[in-house]
Order: C-alpha cells, then structure tokens, then sequence
C-alpha cells in the first residue's frame, strides 16, 4: 500500500513538473519561483538527512526545474528588452 501512494505521488509530481514547463513565466513569477527553490531545496535537505532517498531525489529533480523556470525567464526577459530595445533605435 505505502508502494502504491509513493508511486502515485511521484508520478502526480512529475506530471506537474512536466505541465509547469509548458507554461510562460514572467518576471512577475519570480518570487514564486524563488519561494518553490526554497522550499525544494530544504525538503531535499530534510529527506537526505532523514535517509528518505527517493524523496531525496525527487525534491532535487524540483529544485532543478525551478532553477532552469528562473534562468528561461531571465533569458526570455533581457531578450525581449534588447528587441525593444533595437526597435526604438537608439538615435
């Protein structure tokens, strides 16, 4: 039984990871994102600790995700200031 909810669990938390990707975040996301890096990463923290390697693991495949989330809108957002940026001319 405990088998069946771990695989069940994990397997709602990656199809969620996997949705979160599709969506467009903005620097307007960032502090969530910042709040859910946290989080990740004392969760990863607290189950490394406890020996809870699995959960290890899956806390630091989110902690991974809400990384790569913050560093595309970073990317997404210094691009879409240069195209203003080049289209106002600069004379």
């Amino acid at each position: 039984m405990d088998r069946a909810l771990m695989i069940g669990a994990v397997s709602i938390g990656v199809y969620q990871m996997f949705d979160s990707m599709r969506k467009e975040y903005t620097p307007s996301d960032l502090p969530d994102l910042y709040l859910g890096v946290l989080a990740s990463l004392m969760w990863l923290v607290y189950q490394a600790r406890q020996g809870a390697n699995a959960s290890a693991v899956y806390s630091g495949a989110a902690f991974l995700l809400q990384l790569y989330l913050i560093t595309a809108v970073y990317h997404r957002d210094r691009e879409r200031r240069q195209y203003e940026d080049f289209g106002r001319g600069d004379r």
